[in-house]
């Protein structure tokens, strides 16, 4: 009978002490999954202010490439102009 109860002593410990254990590890589980949980949010914040701006740059680099489009579609061409400067430059700078 001393036996019996011996074994089943250290049954009920063991099975205690896998409780025991297992009970640490999800309250210490559960504290790193809010903190984590906390630092996503603080991610996700800083990622919707970056999406803001780069939205507004993106709107701010279309304004400036059609004023650029718009300045050089008004603009003359130089060819003809270079050309009779250098012709210039031959037959009077020598």
């Amino acid at each position: 009978m001393k036996k019996i109860w011996k074994l089943l002593l250290t049954i009920g410990g063991i099975i205690g002490g896998m409780l025991l254990i297992f009970s640490n590890k999800n309250a210490a589980y559960d504290k790193n999954t809010k903190k984590n949980n906390e630092k996503i949010k603080e991610v996700k914040k800083d990622i919707d202010k970056v999406k803001n701006t780069k939205e507004k740059i993106k709107n701010n680099i279309k304004k400036t490439s059609e004023k650029i489009s718009l300045t050089k579609s008004k603009i003359k061409p130089t060819t003809s102009s270079k050309s009779i400067i250098s012709d210039f430059k031959k037959k009077y700078r020598k």
